[in-house]
């Protein structure tokens, strides 16, 4: 498995960088 993959970098968050990474995505999409 590739360790850079977005799914395991994902999987590695805490629930705080994962709350601040949809933040920014939401961000990006509107």
């Amino acid at each position: 498995m590739d360790i850079n993959s977005p799914a395991d970098k994902i999987d590695k968050m805490t629930d705080q960088e994962l709350d601040e990474f949809i933040a920014s995505v939401e961000l990006k999409c509107k």
